[in-house]
């Protein structure tokens, strides 16, 4: 693929692999139709598991050559009145298409990959304005490229205990997440996410059976991006505030967080974008799956 070999000179410890006719095999995303992006990017050291692994991959390229394909465009006027808005997406069935397309793919790397975001490259005919951001997104630490730097994997002891007491299959793909407190950092082990068809999990939420590793029991995480605005009480606050009211039913939580607002590099948003932040919340108690249940009369007994 020539698109490849001008690309590799400029990042030469990314790998660039033609993954046009293969579909992703990291067994990590639950989409009803083939993820596979035109080409994949991976770190030299990744253990991808083929050509498509999006569970791996750095970054997802994806080639169209009719300008009707694409999805953006100059920002124009639409609406009439107080509905009159600024919109740079193409309503062209061909560009809405190229949206969805490309959404389901970042979807698909979002919920498989703990990332506060991720980066895609749409190439429409033939533009070479790409060299300056590969050779800097090669140069940049892990943390500038969107990877919560939290998460990494557990020891193969920790891997034992986790797997007798959550009771995980043999393949399962097991992490560790770091959860900082005021005073040090718990460790949680939990099974690797799978990207589904839903809102990318950038403003959406994760949920995981975990294990505790400094008490080694079973317990409960959220992670998710909290809305902080004024009048919106963070989850584990409310929480806090029933459990020392002493009402009944309440889960405990074992500790909260919220990561990144003030770093140098996290974006300031403006008023037409909704303000989160990034949230941590571990609880004791382990409830039932409500997706996975042999009948409506099990859920409710």
């Amino acid at each position: 693929m020539s698109q490849i070999k001008a690309a590799s000179p400029f990042a030469p410890k990314l790998e660039f692999v033609n993954s046009s006719a293969h579909k992703d095999c990291s067994c990590q995303s639950e989409f009803s139709f083939d993820i596979k992006p035109n080409i994949c990017v991976y770190k030299d050291e990744s253990n991808r598991w083929g050509p498509t692994d999006i569970a791996c991959a750095e970054l997802a390229i994806d080639f169209k050559w009719a300008t009707n394909d694409d999805p953006f465009g100059p920002p124009t006027l639409t609406g009439e009145g107080k509905n009159k808005a600024c919109s740079f997406l193409h309503d062209s069935k061909p560009g809405v298409d190229t949206a969805g397309q490309i959404t389901s793919y970042a979807a698909a790397q979002l919920g498989s990959q703990f990332h506060v975001c991720v980066y895609f490259i749409l190439i429409v005919q033939s533009y070479n304005y790409l060299a300056e951001f590969l050779r800097r997104y090669f140069k940049a630490m892990p943390k500038l490229c969107g990877v919560d730097t939290t998460v990494g994997v557990p020891t193969i002891d920790e891997e034992l205990a986790v797997r007798k007491c959550l009771q995980v299959d043999k393949k399962a793909i097991l992490m560790m997440v770091a959860v900082p407190t005021p005073t040090s950092q718990w460790r949680y082990v939990i099974c690797a996410p799978k990207g589904g068809p839903y809102t990318p999990p950038g403003c959406a939420m994760h949920g995981f059976v975990a294990f505790d590793i400094e008490r080694g029991r079973k317990v409960f995480v959220k992670d998710m991006w909290h809305v902080d605005l004024p009048g919106i009480e963070q989850e584990g606050e409310t929480y806090k505030l029933l459990w020392d009211a002493q009402v009944r039913n309440i889960e405990d939580h074992a500790t909260l967080t919220h990561l990144y607002e003030g770093k140098p590099w996290a974006c300031k948003t403006g008023s037409v974008l909704i303000p989160h932040r990034h949230y941590w919340l571990v609880l004791d108690t382990v409830g039932e799956s409500m997706t996975k249940f042999p009948s409506s009369y099990h859920t409710f007994q």
